[in-house]
């Protein structure tokens, strides 16, 4: 179903759904932070209203996989949904891995 067929399907009461929907299916991106809120029982208000980061960032750090939460993002995250900050950290980290363990020492890689 396309982005028209929607607007004509909802007609002019839910235009603004209508345009939510087509920016979401233009950008279809939510980062792994955003995902990571998206279960939490806080909205985004509630948490730039609690952290004091702009509603703005807040916004970025749920869409924008360009953006990339600090430290003290994170931390001021955690305390406002009160959770240990490693939770957070474990969720945005658990596809990270090191290099195998042959690729550690340039001496040992094949010329």
């Amino acid at each position: 179903m396309t982005t028209n067929s929607i607007k004509i399907f909802f007609g002019c009461i839910f235009n603004s759904f209508t345009l939510e929907i087509k920016n979401s299916l233009e950008k279809d991106t939510i980062t792994q932070l955003g995902l990571y809120l998206s279960r939490k029982p806080l909205s985004q208000a509630k948490l730039a209203r609690r952290t004091g980061i702009s509603k703005d960032r807040m916004s970025k750090l749920h869409v924008d996989i360009k953006s990339r939460p600090t430290a003290e993002e994170i931390f001021l995250i955690a305390l406002a949904l009160e959770v240990p900050y490693t939770e957070i950290i474990d969720f945005l980290c658990k596809n990270l891995k090191l290099r195998p363990q042959a690729e550690w020492d340039i001496t040992t890689r094949k010329k």
